[in-house]
């Protein structure tokens, strides 16, 4: 169904002096849904967006030497092409061991 994607983003590594290994996360991906695709879904009387977008913000904390904690939030819009006000919010966190 999509034809096109593009993303983009980039990485702050110790965006605060006292803090060097931490590091905040910008991005951003877009997806363009084909003309025949969208086309059968207006046949089929449903919506048909154009394009799925999606933007991410995440700080990747380094508590010590061996464990860090990203948080990570997300917004996309269209969410599953379904329509363009199905949009979502999502969160979450991610524990990072090394051992």
């Amino acid at each position: 169904q999509m034809d096109k994607a593009l993303g983009a983003g980039f990485q702050w590594r110790g965006p605060f002096e006292s803090r060097p290994k931490d590091k905040l996360t910008f991005g951003i991906a877009a997806e363009h849904n084909s003309h025949k695709w969208r086309a059968a879904k207006r046949v089929a009387g449903e919506a048909d967006p154009a394009v799925e977008a999606a933007y991410e913000i995440s700080y990747r904390a380094a508590v010590n030497d061996w464990f860090s904690v990203q948080p990570d939030v997300q917004w996309v819009r269209s969410h599953g092409n379904q329509s363009p006000n199905n949009n979502a919010l999502l969160m979450g966190v991610r524990l990072d061991f090394a051992f």
